[in-house]
């Protein structure tokens, strides 16, 4: 007598591939603009420190690559601080 297999069960002979979701501590961070998508003449609101308001002005200058914490730039006033948003392109 031959053995017999058991029939595949349908559901597991097909694998669907989806995107873990991220760490914990990866899904609480904003999205901050990266470097490229900042340039000379945006408009931008920056944050100096947690404790201070945050200030609306010009991108001057890009001065570092890309941070979980914010771009760091100068802006024309020649405050520097890390990006939170784009205003006006």
């Amino acid at each position: 007598m031959l053995a017999q297999r058991a029939p595949a069960d349908k559901k597991s002979a097909t694998t669907s591939f989806v995107d873990p979701p991220p760490p914990p501590d990866m899904a609480d961070r904003p999205n901050y603009p990266a470097p490229h998508e900042l340039e000379k003449g945006m408009t931008v609101e920056i944050e100096q420190s947690e404790d201070a308001e945050p200030i609306v002005g010009e991108v001057g200058a890009v001065l570092e690559e890309a941070d979980p914490e914010g771009t760091v730039v100068k802006l024309k006033s020649g405050v520097r601080g890390r990006v939170r948003s784009v205003t006006h392109r």
